[in-house]
Formats: structure tokens, sequence, C-alpha cells
């Protein structure tokens, strides 16, 4: 397991976190969508948008990556991450009012529902030097496993 009761960023912030087997959830997408390409995280540049609590921003300073951006429209969910994964620049503000240079790695994990689709896959791509990972929950029920992801390397 990735991640562990240790880590703390599976902690409620709201209603809609509190379901039991948070860790289970975080270490499915994990085991799914990031440790397959995990050697691509070491001394890369990573953009996180939707990082909510920096979950995945922690997993990609644990795998090694030399600069970590999270952003999230969600004050409460950035000063969150801001007090409990460190080394990570947090930004508060819509994904699309963020203008950067080019990252290695962009994570876009489980904010399609919010956007255009063509729309934010056209950002990311812009955004994106090497690999860009996708995901999103397509159910409430985690028992059913209902993600869709993938993997987009431009290599």
């Amino acid at each position: 397991m990735f991640f562990t009761e240790d880590l703390n960023l599976h902690l409620a912030l709201d209603e809609s976190h509190c379901h039991p087997s948070s860790l289970e959830r975080l270490n499915y997408r994990y085991n799914h969508f990031i440790e397959g390409v995990k050697d691509y995280f070491k001394g890369a540049t990573v953009l996180d948008l939707g990082s909510h609590n920096g979950e995945f921003c922690y997993a990609a300073k644990k795998l090694g990556a030399s600069k970590v951006v999270g952003i999230d429209s969600n004050e409460k969910y950035i000063q969150y991450a801001k007090q409990h994964v460190a080394g990570v620049d947090f930004i508060c503000d819509d994904i699309f009012n963020f203008k950067s240079e080019k990252f290695d790695i962009v994570l876009c994990l489980g904010i399609l529902y919010y956007y255009d689709l063509n729309v934010l896959i056209s950002f990311c791509k812009k955004l994106t030097k090497k690999l860009l990972i996708l995901d999103t929950f397509t159910s409430q029920y985690l028992d059913q496993k209902k993600y869709i992801g993938t993997v987009i390397s431009k290599e």
C-alpha cells in the first residue's frame, strides 16, 4: 500500500470525503494510474490540476519529483494541503487561470466531470511535456470500482 494511515491526508474535510475506505480509494487509484509509470516521476516537474488535499502531490514528491505544483479552486483544500504536504507549491485558483511553463507530468485526477472534456484535455496537453495522467470516478460506490483513466505519453 502506498497511502497508509499515518499520512493523514485522507481525513475528512467535509461530508463528501468521509467514506471509510478513502485509503482504499487512494491506493486503488495509485496502483492503477501511477504505479506503472512511477519511474517517470524521479527528477520530474509535476503539475496536479485539481489537487484537492494534496494526496497525489505527496505521491509525486515521495516518488522523487524535483518540483510539484498543486492547484485547486477550494481554499479549504489548499490550506489543508499546505499544512500537511511539505515541498509543494499549492495555488488556490481556477485551473484555467494557471499560466506557466510546461511540466514533465500533468495529473488531472477526478476533475473531468467539472469541465468540458475537449477543452480540459486541450488545456492539459499545452502544459504537458512528457506524461499526462487522466482519471475520473464514475460511480459513488467504491465496491463497483468504476474508474476511467488513461496515461498519455508525449514521448
